[in-house]
């Protein structure tokens, strides 16, 4: 298991009370900065980039833990099993909440990279013992989804608030599995957050996949 913030998530943007700005190009990286991860989850949905670096995202008073385990090989065009996300409250009540995926290529730059999309990367979570897939959007290059609670309709909200509750004593295990067609390295990263990442639960987790 690894756990670490990661920063420097960026996206495409308009400026307030302007018109469009040229895309940003940039990749996940890490880094000891929270409040990076949670600026490139805000600017998914299109907030502008420079005002989330003058206003720091809130953190909440307590971070909840959150763990990430997966396999550190996959095989392309082979849905990869044995991914699990857990989180747990020990605490008081939390805001209700979604997880948050997002998947970006390690290498990304180099020559040969291709842009991530849903035709290349696909996301799913077991419940009640079946497969659902979780929706993905593009996000820079990277692909990004959520999964917002026991249905189906509810992880193809990515930006919307709220989620599922969070109450005292919460724990909960998320059983995923991830299909790369190409081969490359890969990063999974997770974050827990009520409103598209202003304000992040709990530190965000990441896992390096290699896939052959």
């Amino acid at each position: 298991m690894r756990k670490s913030p990661l920063n420097n998530v960026c996206v495409g943007s308009r400026s307030r009370g302007a018109g469009p700005v040229p895309r940003q190009r940039c990749t996940l990286r890490r880094a000891a900065s929270l409040a990076a991860i949670a600026m490139g989850l805000v600017g998914a949905a299109g907030i502008d980039a420079g005002v989330a670096l003058a206003n720091p995202p809130e953190r909440a008073a307590r971070l909840l833990p959150l763990e990430l385990n997966a396999p550190p090989t996959a095989r392309a065009g082979q849905p990869l099993a044995g991914i699990s996300v857990r989180l747990h409250n020990p605490g008081a009540e939390a805001p209700d909440a979604r997880l948050r995926l997002i998947i970006h290529e390690k290498d990304r730059g180099r020559d040969g990279h291709r842009d991530l999309n849903p035709d290349t990367v696909r996301v799913e979570v077991l419940e009640s013992g079946t497969w659902k897939p979780v929706l993905l959007g593009v996000m820079d290059g990277s692909v990004m989804g959520a999964i917002g609670g026991d249905s189906a309709a509810l992880h193809g909200e990515r930006h919307k608030r709220g989620g599922f509750q969070i109450r005292e004593g919460f724990n909960r295990r998320w059983p995923l599995r991830v299909t790369f067609d190409v081969p490359g390295t890969y990063t999974l990263v997770v974050a827990v957050s009520p409103d598209n990442g202003s304000r992040h639960l709990a530190q965000p987790a990441h896992s390096t996949i290699e896939v052959q």
